[in-house]
């Protein structure tokens, strides 16, 4: 009995050691989404975004907080907050914009979501910043 609980006491240091992957979170997440089990992706979006923070990949990254942005815009497995949803819209925004950017973006297949973040981001807070980088965009990438 003694040698089962230092077992189990030393497997779940070993697991505290491991860092939470967005990844991870984001692919059960989508599976989720796409078995109707909107509650369920919901919180592990929330969980993907907490995973940020031990995590280097920023596509990754962007993709919970625009997903978790989609659900608190859309009720999606919660309540509508467009509040909540303008703060992780912006976030999105912020890491594409100065992380993903740098590549060839008009390559990339997070493109159409990065756009979409710019609309909403637009019709949340009328800053025409978002309206221009839009266009930006659509001129850099015919």
């Amino acid at each position: 009995m003694k040698r089962l609980f230092i077992l189990l006491l030393f497997c779940s240091y070993l697991n505290s050691l491991v860092p939470p992957i967005p990844s991870m979170y984001l692919d059960n997440a989508y599976k989720a989404y796409k078995n109707h089990k909107y509650k369920e992706a919901f919180n592990l979006y929330k969980s993907a975004v907490a995973a940020i923070e031990y995590d280097n990949n920023r596509v990754d990254s962007f993709r919970a907080l625009y997903n978790l942005a989609l659900c608190y815009d859309k009720a999606i497995g919660t309540k509508r907050d467009r509040v909540k949803a303008a703060i992780y819209y912006l976030k999105a925004y912020n890491l594409f914009k100065n992380d993903i950017y740098k590549k060839s973006i008009c390559k990339d297949k997070y493109l159409p979501h990065y756009i979409w973040t710019l609309k909403r981001l637009y019709k949340f807070e009328g800053n025409y910043i978002y309206d221009n980088a839009k266009r930006h965009l659509k001129r850099e990438c015919k």
